[in-house]
């Protein structure tokens, strides 16, 4: 079975590639943010979705060096993808 090719996908496809894409970076970037800052499995999905979604309420944010590196590569990652 062959995959394809990105021009070959109509709009629908797309959208859902992408939306797929969307729910994986928030599932990774949620697990490592629960590890590198301790927060809750809730808090840290919350705190993706409110990073990706260019939010920022200031409601939750990285106290450790590592989780600030972390979500300063995290916000990099999905800028281009966005």
């Amino acid at each position: 079975m062959r995959l394809p090719n990105i021009q070959e996908l109509n709009t629908a496809q797309k959208l859902e590639a992408e939306f797929i894409l969307f729910i994986i970076i928030i599932c990774i970037g949620s697990y490592i943010l629960h590890y590198v800052e301790y927060l809750s499995y809730f808090d840290a999905f919350y705190f993706s979705v409110i990073t990706l979604a260019s939010i920022w309420y200031g409601d939750i944010v990285p106290h450790t060096m590592i989780g600030k590196i972390v979500v300063m590569f995290y916000a990099l990652v999905w800028l281009p993808l966005f």
